[in-house]
């Protein structure tokens, strides 16, 4: 399959520039610019597609330079937990986690007679 259908865009917007000019000139396709516009481009790529994209975008010519970077937030490293102090405050008793763990440790633990 083609890495252009695992990529899922969540955003794309105009970088903020007062003038279309790049800060310097950018020498592309054996060609040099003076002008272009600034994209930025949020999305969702697996890193298997990643280099078949990087790929394809060294060969667009209407591209003069690109720049992935990966987003790294809490929340893909630690999703967010509804607040559980309520349940924890519970004597052990009453805690479904520790209930969970007796009903598993009474299996009967399988011997033989000798």
């Amino acid at each position: 399959m083609p890495a252009h259908e695992f990529v899922i865009i969540t955003k794309l917007c105009a970088a903020q520039m007062p003038k279309p000019q790049v800060p310097h000139k950018k020498l592309a396709h054996d060609q040099f610019h003076w002008r272009g516009l600034h994209w930025i481009l949020k999305a969702d790529i697996p890193v298997v597609a990643l280099s078949d994209l990087q790929d394809e975008w060294k060969r667009d010519i209407d591209l003069i330079s690109q720049f992935c970077d990966s987003l790294k937030t809490e929340e893909t490293f630690y999703p967010k937990q509804e607040c559980m102090l309520e349940e924890e405050s519970l004597p052990p008793a009453y805690r479904k986690d520790v209930y969970d763990l007796m009903t598993k440790g009474k299996i009967p633990i399988k011997s033989r007679k000798i």
